[in-house]
């Protein structure tokens, strides 16, 4: 199967190859990235944004992280009003 007339590119200087062995190749290397890349899709179906999001926020306020985000805001607001902006 001919995708493309290869000497339309070859004419234009994209390809200076003389045979279409080459060019299959190519063609046969990006048919391969596409059957991969589709049987990838099965892999991203398994993501869940929203119970990651939720499973890290609960950590977060778990693991006392807010009460240090709450003070460093309160310590930083002190400290810009002493040295004035």
């Amino acid at each position: 199967m001919v995708l493309f007339d290869s000497s339309i590119l070859s004419v234009s200087g994209l390809v200076g190859m003389g045979d279409h062995s080459s060019w299959n190749l190519m063609t046969d290397q990006v048919m391969d990235s596409i059957t991969f890349l589709a049987q990838n899709m099965s892999e991203i179906k398994k993501i869940d944004i929203i119970g990651d999001f939720q499973k890290s926020f609960k950590h977060f306020i778990e693991s006392g992280q807010v009460w240090a985000l709450g003070i460093g805001i309160v310590l930083g607001w002190i400290f810009h009003s002493f040295l004035g902006s």
